[in-house]
């Protein structure tokens, strides 16, 4: 028989406010059952000396399954699930029964817990004694720390000899600076007198010797065997004890390792004599001086230059001994100088050598402070080959600009003559195509036309030519530009161009310079007839701008088009170079090489920035 149960809504009558109040309730008292017991399980976690943790968790299973009833609570007003809602209070009684039962036997133990009040006091005694015991421990500490700073501080191994029974105390300090542990090591003389050095020996234990019988003051240097095979170097000092007959009955002292002083030491002599041996070798003259310009030290090139064949012959000289007569107020007054500034560069002097020969010297000298007083450290070099090269090159250099201006005036001249008979010969082809084209043969044509074309292209040439030389031919005056008015005068000529290619132009505010306005306008010319003339599928755009560098301006004429490699850079600005055939892009090739000579002119310079497609 199968019996149906009703949803426990049907009690409430279904009515929404009813129902709805039970399940806002039901649903809170759940939220706060399940709430606490993870409260709790996570202040177990944190507290791990908590006591009694198993109560913690059956109160947790307890408001857990708690919890769990008034969940069942609400899903019984839609679904008669009675049977499960009955077992799980059964899980919650038999939890909350086992939960009193297992806390009743604790609740003496619980009782036995002390109360925060008397926690408090135990507490509290229990500091004053730990601060009572600090203060003694800190006394005794701070005593021994003074006693193993002391001894750690100076970093020394300390030994106490016995000299009667032979016995020694090592301290740990004294067996780590030969490798050994503490508890390693014969604490006897043996151990000590075996590891000395075999080359040291006797002059230590005569250092001993003369102590206990002489009272000598002990303190040498020598070498002890350290446990790996090696010596180290030590610095060891001590003091004897003797008894009322004046036998020594025992005798401490301490050791310090001064290996890396003595590395140091060695490494310094090896320094020296390889700065020496630099010294001596070089072909630059050293040379030290007193204040007085007295010659303390040099190596033997320095004596060369000074005309003397050993070093020995101008120890305790002056230079004013081998300077040029002319050159003795001068040479002594840069002498108190360098004391004054303490350096001198790229000093040029005259020696005079005994047979009278002159030669050119650079002087660079630094002054040092030494506890001798200050020295002056002086390198000299004998530039008489320089300086005739410095001459030779002068020369060169005027046979060059003159050569140069040869060369202009010749291209000025042969361009200028040419152009005459060019003139000739383009009328007379100019005539052949009016009166025999069509009348001879198409080999005759072809030939007239490349007659033509050679003659215009010459024509140009010598015209950009004439231009080019033209650039340096007057003297440059500059004055007062205004490179923005410039640069309209130069559109307004550009204008048909422009129009023709649908360029659009755009500029900056452009600032007045200095320069020649007629050489101003030919470059700007030429760098936007260049941006126009190289461009892409799209209409030229060209844009220009200036910018404030220093005591210069950088002006930069920014285009859309073809831009180039960069391999090609620094080609462009060759006189007759082209990076295009000529059938498709026409010019000589002088354009930017005119501007180059312009800028350069100026005293500026001149560059291309560019990507291939990315313009310029």
């Amino acid at each position: 028989m199968t019996i149906m149960y009703i949803p426990h809504g049907h009690c409430y009558l279904w009515q929404t406010n009813l129902v709805g109040l039970h399940v806002i309730a039901d649903g809170l008292i759940a939220l706060a059952y399940y709430s606490i017991p993870v409260t709790l399980l996570y202040f177990i976690k944190k507290r791990q000396d908590v006591p009694f943790k198993g109560v913690f968790w059956l109160f947790s299973a307890f408001i857990i399954s708690c919890g769990t009833t008034h969940l069942i609570g609400i899903v019984t007003l839609w679904y008669p699930i009675y049977w499960v809602s009955g077992f799980i209070k059964a899980i919650t009684a038999i939890i909350s029964i086992y939960t009193a039962l297992v806390i009743i036997p604790m609740l003496p133990q619980a009782l036995s817990l002390p109360s925060p009040t008397k926690m408090k006091q135990i507490n509290d005694d229990l500091a004053a004694q730990i601060v009572q015991r600090k203060d003694i421990e800190t006394s005794l500490r701070e005593t021994q720390e003074r006693f193993i700073l002391a001894v750690r501080g100076s970093g020394d191994g300390l030994w106490d000899w016995n000299i009667s029974t032979g016995e020694v105390y090592f301290s740990p300090r004294f067996k780590q600076i030969l490798g050994y542990e503490e508890q390693e090591g014969e604490n006897h003389y043996n151990f000590w007198e075996s590891r000395v050095h075999p080359d040291d020996r006797d002059r230590v234990m005569a250092a001993m010797q003369d102590h206990l019988e002489n009272h000598v003051p002990y303190a040498i240097e020598y070498r002890l065997r350290q446990k790996s095979g090696d010596y180290c170097w030590i610095y060891a000092r001590a003091q004897a004890i003797w008894d009322e007959t004046g036998k020594p009955t025992r005798m401490a002292g301490s050791i310090s390792d001064i290996t890396d002083r003595k590395r140091a030491e060695e490494a310094l002599q090896q320094s020296e004599a390889k700065y020496r041996a630099l010294i001596d070798t070089t072909q630059t003259g050293y040379v030290v001086l007193d204040q007085q310009g007295r010659v303390l030290d040099a190596n033997q090139e320095y004596s060369r230059v000074t005309g003397h064949c050993n070093v020995s012959d101008i120890l305790g000289k002056t230079v004013l001994d081998w300077t040029a007569p002319y050159d003795l107020e001068r040479n002594a007054a840069e002498v108190q100088k360098a004391l004054a500034e303490r350096l001198v560069q790229n000093l040029e002097v005259d020696y005079c050598h005994p047979n009278g020969k002159i030669i050119p010297i650079e002087v660079n000298a630094r002054v040092i402070d030494t506890d001798e007083g200050c020295r002056i450290l002086a390198l000299c070099r004998d530039i008489t080959e320089r300086k005739q090269a410095r001459q030779e090159l002068k020369s060169a250099i005027a046979d060059l600009a003159r050569s140069n201006q040869d060369l202009e005036q010749f291209a000025y001249v042969a361009s200028h003559d040419l152009r005459e008979p060019l003139r000739k010969i383009r009328s007379y082809s100019d005539l052949l195509v009016k009166r025999y084209r069509g009348q001879l043969d198409e080999r005759a044509d072809k030939y007239i036309a490349y007659i033509t074309d050679a003659t215009q292209r010459m024509q140009s040439l010598i015209s950009d030519l004439l231009t080019y030389s033209r650039v340096s031919k007057p003297e440059l005056i500059p004055e007062p530009t205004d490179l923005g008015h410039i640069l309209k005068k130069t559109l307004a000529d550009l204008s048909p161009l422009i129009k023709e290619n649908k360029a659009v132009i755009t500029a900056d505010s452009l600032p007045t310079v200095n320069a020649n306005s007629t050489q101003m306008a030919q470059l700007l010319q030429n760098l936007i007839t260049n941006g126009i003339k190289f461009r892409t599928q799209q209409s030229p755009r060209i844009h220009i701008t200036a910018t404030r560098e220093g005591q210069f301006w950088q002006i930069a004429v920014q285009d859309n088009g073809m831009g180039m490699e960069a391999q090609y850079r620094d080609r462009i600005f060759v006189i007759f170079q082209r990076l295009h055939y000529r059938e498709e892009y026409p010019g000589t090739g002088i354009g930017l090489a005119v501007c180059k000579k312009i800028v350069e002119r100026h005293g500026g310079q001149i560059w291309v920035e560019s990507e291939l497609g990315q313009g310029s």
